[in-house]
């Protein structure tokens, strides 16, 4: 099934999922939607900010190709307890290498300053997809 969602800009992560080892999952955020993560920060969309790489245990990602304000999925395995974080951005395809539970987030430490953009009375809000992947 595919599962539709819209992101919270406002909490850390969301939406636990189940699923199966094997599974093959897509993920994905509409990209024009925009927020930000301070103010006078740069608005910025499901990539992040291409300026702000995230290294150091602070930040959920802090792989390689992470960025502050990305979207990025958590995968925890039911029988090892393996935690997993990867980035997604507009999107990405992830196969559980065992039983477990997906989650996602934008990856910030600090939640009390996001702002969603607002244009007149129309306010911003990413879309979020979850489905097999093909």
């Amino acid at each position: 099934y595919t599962m539709f969602d819209y992101l919270d800009i406002g909490t850390g992560w969301q939406r636990p999922l189940k699923i199966c080892k094997g599974d093959r999952i897509r993920i994905s955020g509409s990209y024009k939607d925009k927020y930000r993560l301070s103010d006078g920060a740069p608005w910025i969309n499901v990539e992040g900010d291409p300026a702000i790489p995230t290294s150091g245990s602070e930040w959920p990602c802090n792989l390689e190709g992470c960025k502050q304000g990305m979207l990025v999925m958590k995968f925890v395995g039911k029988g090892s307890g393996m935690e997993s974080i990867v980035p997604v951005g507009r999107e990405a395809t992830f196969t559980a290498p065992e039983d477990g539970e997906i989650s996602y987030r934008i990856n910030d430490n600090s939640f009390f300053d996001n702002v969603w953009h607002k244009s007149g009375s129309v306010i911003d809000h990413t879309s979020i997809e979850v489905s097999p992947a093909k």
